[in-house]
């Protein structure tokens, strides 16, 4: 049970609105979601903003705060769409320098990914292409310094 903080009247825990005043419940969380997501907006944190974008349509459900909460959704959607498409095209340029042997524009353009707002597994991704191109870049200074044939490290 909760009691509407604005009349005292005890309504059930599957209401946002009270039958009584017709006052939202939950203003009090829902400012705090959005003092939250500000914070995560400044940071560029767009995925984290989607996780917290979804708890508060719950909480808006049938008010008129739910409206505005889905078009914030919309908007994150399209802007998580265009981080993808630009991680993927640039993902594609610097797998396609690597495999023409540029080590040194292949590496470029995977630290120009990192300057992405990228996901966990993304950014191990990249992080893990820049480390294997590094490794080239060095087995080519090696052979240049030492006239071997031999390599350090093969990938």
């Amino acid at each position: 049970m909760i009691i509407c903080q604005y009349c005292n009247f005890e309504i059930t825990n599957l209401v946002n609105i009270c039958p009584n005043c017709s006052k939202f419940l939950h203003r009090g969380m829902l400012k705090e979601i959005l003092r939250i997501l500000k914070r995560y907006l400044e940071r560029k944190d767009y995925y984290s903003i989607q996780s917290l974008l979804s708890k508060a349509v719950v909480l808006t459900k049938n008010t008129k705060y739910e409206k505005y909460i889905l078009s914030q959704i919309a908007e994150n959607d399209k802007r998580i769409k265009k981080i993808k498409e630009q991680y993927q095209k640039w993902f594609a340029d610097g797998k396609k320098y690597y495999e023409q042997d540029d080590y040194l524009k292949a590496l470029e353009i995977f630290r120009k990914l990192l300057t992405l707002p990228l996901e966990k597994k993304e950014q191990k991704k990249v992080e893990i292409e820049i480390l294997r191109a590094k490794a080239r870049i060095y087995n080519f200074e090696m052979r240049e310094l030492f006239d071997d044939d031999k390599t350090m490290f093969d990938f």
